[in-house]
């Protein structure tokens, strides 16, 4: 059997963490050779004292690594996703969000694709064109192996989502056979706001003011002028494309950022 890591980086997510983790631990914690590692990615919300007050137990049985670092002062998702898996010692890596459920017996099934269907296997919701299990989205299983063979997420995007789309289509390229995850019993997650989602990234802590630039043809293409608190700007480019406007993955109803735009 392989050995297995399920890996939850958290920040300021601690109301969904103290649900999910010992539930996760709960239902998978007998598989042999099982991790479970949390990084503590800079949360103020008492992360730290619940995990030494409720996890300690876990953690010296071995069962479960806590990191926590001070460095970061906003959530990235690329960055923080690199590091966790970068400490994690198993043969298959599987990441499973604060809000995600794992499952009742999620890594005997993980494990059962893996001597199925082999080291190539990628464990995911995201199809090409759609994610039809949209909280599910970053739910994802790869062997070490193919992680580091396309180089892990690409810490050069910034902002909210994609991080894990753009790895599966590189994984995929080096060889990656997607395998989805259907069973509705590792599709469990807990609910939560858009507000919830973003609070912790730095553009929505530092937007100042939006401004939209009215051209001749903005059903086409457009211009959105970001101004932030610390006196810089992003100015984005967009651009319609006809051919991606069902294609959910690649552009939001069509539109896309424009080649180096």
């Amino acid at each position: 059997m392989e050995k297995i890591s399920i890996c939850t980086v958290c920040m300021n997510r601690l109301m969904h963490l103290e649900d999910t983790l010992p539930m996760n631990i709960m239902d998978n914690g007998d598989y042999p050779g099982i991790e479970f590692v949390v990084l503590d990615y800079n949360s103020t919300d008492g992360m730290e004292d619940w995990v030494r007050a409720y996890m300690q137990p876990y953690i010296d049985a071995g069962i479960l690594k806590y990191y926590k670092t001070t460095e970061p002062k906003f959530f990235d998702l690329s960055h923080s996703k690199n590091v966790l898996l970068k400490l994690a010692a198993g043969d298959i890596l599987c990441l499973v969000d604060a809000d995600n459920f794992a499952g009742p017996d999620y890594a005997q099934w993980v494990n059962s694709r893996y001597m199925q269907f082999g080291n190539k296997t990628i464990i995911t919701t995201l199809r090409r064109d759609h994610i039809p299990f949209r909280d599910q989205g970053g739910k994802l299983a790869f062997h070490r192996d193919l992680f580091y063979k396309v180089n892990g997420f690409d810490e050069s995007l910034v902002g909210y989502g994609i991080d894990d789309v753009d790895l599966v289509n590189r994984m995929e390229k080096e060889g990656g056979k997607r395998i989805f995850i259907e069973n509705s019993n590792y599709l469990k997650f807990i609910g939560h706001s858009n507000v919830e989602r973003l609070k912790n990234h730095f553009l929505i802590n530092n937007l100042e003011q939006m401004y939209l630039l009215n051209g001749q043809d903005m059903t086409k293409q457009n211009t959105i002028l970001y101004l932030l608190k610390d006196d810089t700007y992003v100015e984005v480019e967009f651009e319609f494309r006809e051919s991606l406007k069902y294609n959910l993955v690649l552009s939001y109803g069509g539109w896309c950022i424009k080649d180096n735009g």
